[in-house]
């Protein structure tokens, strides 16, 4: 119910999809719940959702496991964290070079000369030169330790936990000699097409990086 009510108020999918999908798994018998509450439930939920979807949180309302982790936190920052956890987020995205930067066409604010942040309510793939592989999507916060690390080049660097390829993608900018490795299969997967996508020619090994013998 949790999930249906979150793509029903707050991510604007379809209602009667929502709706549909729910009441079919309340169908499952073992699970012992009654479709028709889920039915009557949810379409209730989707008679009221632009009332819902206005009304103010708090903090206290948060799973306490997450305001366990977050004692420290003071005032200001749980309000601005309340504020914006419902917000979509924004896209970050890193360039190969700064000229590329400049033939980017969309609002953006940039955090570098070579990444920006734009917005974003479609899918990624849409994005403007997508598939001439000048960019790739990676967190601010996740860029910045390699942005500020110096001399990458002169360094033949071991990227743990690589995948889907954000740092591996700067390190190769940056001429760095680079050995990239991920346990998970599925997101090896993702970052092998992001390769091929940015014209990248590197090899990722799917191996747990702290087994490596030499």
């Amino acid at each position: 119910l949790l999930s249906s009510i979150t793509q029903i108020v707050f991510l604007n999918f379809k209602d009667y999809a929502v709706i549909h999908s729910s009441v079919e798994i309340a169908k499952i018998k073992k699970l012992k719940i009654y479709p028709a509450f889920v039915n009557a439930f949810l379409r209730n939920i989707a008679r009221n959702k632009k009332k819902l979807s206005e009304s103010r949180s708090t903090f206290s309302e948060l799973p306490r496991w997450f305001r366990d982790q977050t004692r420290n936190w003071d005032k200001k920052i749980k309000i601005d964290f309340v504020e914006t956890i419902k917000k979509e987020p924004d896209i970050h995205i890193i360039f190969k070079e700064s000229k590329d930067l400049k033939d980017f066409h969309l609002p953006n604010i940039k955090t570098t000369k070579k990444s920006m942040i734009v917005k974003n309510s479609g899918k990624i793939e849409n994005l403007p030169k997508y598939n001439d592989g000048i960019w790739w999507v990676q967190d601010f916060s996740s860029m910045l330790p390699l942005f500020l690390f110096k001399n990458k080049k002169t360094n033949k660097i071991l990227d743990m936990c690589a995948a889907p390829g954000g740092k591996t993608f700067q390190l190769i900018c940056d001429g760095s000699k680079v050995v990239s490795y991920d346990k998970n299969i599925n997101k090896v997967i993702i970052m092998k097409e992001n390769l091929i996508r940015l014209k990248f020619n590197t090899e990722v090994i799917n191996e747990d990086s702290l087994k490596i013998n030499s």
